[in-house]
């Protein structure tokens, strides 16, 4: 009796503290990311690029580990990435034998990731922040800050700077994770069904003509001159890729955010879209 009481107790206890983990994906998964120059001021985006990355469900084998094919979508291999079970995700870049570490997600506040791969700055640690979670079609992933950069790294996702990079905005350029989809479902950066656009770039994107002021603003709106008399709408995105408002452009104006930071300012319609950061003070 003593003996089962013993059993009992130590797999309730090994139950408490067991931790399960949000799978990447290791088939049919795209992620659209995007780099986009900025102007001297660093306050719009003077054309979007976008490199997509998709995982289509083809194996490798490396050593003595399974890892999953990432291609550039609809043209060449660019690596090999696999999840160990445990919260933590590796990638082997093409031409290379060497495995590096992508995310961890078995971390507690205060732990330093050695030797973080991120294709803008090479391989550094990570110092993690702070951890809260982002709930996803009624299931929590772990959102977690890192202190190198100003991107976090969202589990089942990656990067919400890019699939392999870990700061968004840089002193000439903005980088953020577009949408990320799997098995035909949009998980980032709003939930929604179907699969991410793959496109790579549009002239519409030029941008030219469009002025938002002031910048930084402490007003609480912010005044914008548009190209044209046509209905344009707009979406503020924090440096998280989260929608923090969206509405039609009335009279010119668009309010700001409460919390003073650097936003992502969307302002589109059927055939343009401007992409420009935003600080609000």
């Amino acid at each position: 009796m003593k003996l089962h009481l013993f059993s009992l107790l130590l797999f309730l206890g090994s139950s408490t503290f067991a931790q399960s983990f949000i799978s990447f994906p290791d088939s049919n998964a795209a992620w659209v990311n995007v780099y986009c120059p900025t102007g001297p001021d660093n306050s719009h985006c003077e054309l979007v690029y976008r490199t997509n990355y998709c995982i289509g469900g083809d194996d490798t084998l490396i050593g003595t580990n399974l890892y999953s094919k990432v291609d550039i979508c609809n043209d060449s291999y660019y690596g090999a990435l696999r999840d160990d079970g445990i919260g933590r995700v590796y990638f082997i870049p093409k031409d290379s034998t060497s495995e590096f570490i992508l995310y961890n997600f078995n971390v507690s506040v205060g732990d330093t990731v050695m030797d973080v791969y991120s294709i803008q700055d090479g391989v550094q640690d990570r110092i993690i922040q702070n951890i809260d979670s982002l709930l996803i079609f009624g299931q929590y992933h772990k959102q977690i800050d890192v202190n190198y950069g100003d991107a976090v790294w969202i589990e089942g996702i990656g990067s919400s700077a890019g699939l392999f990079k870990n700061y968004e905005v840089a002193l000439d350029a903005i980088f953020y994770l577009e949408c990320m989809s799997h098995n035909d479902t949009i998980y980032y950066p709003n939930e929604n069904l179907g699969n991410c656009q793959l496109d790579l770039m549009s002239e519409s994107f030029h941008k030219k003509e469009i002025n938002i002021s002031p910048n930084p603003s402490t007003l609480g709106y912010v005044m914008v001159e548009l190209p044209s008399i046509d209905i344009y709408t707009y979406q503020i995105f924090n440096t998280a890729g989260q929608l923090k408002s969206e509405g039609i452009i009335e009279s010119n104006l668009i309010s700001t955010p409460k919390n003073s930071g650097i936003y992502v300012l969307l302002i589109k319609n059927n055939e343009e879209r401007y992409f420009q950061k935003l600080i609000v003070e």
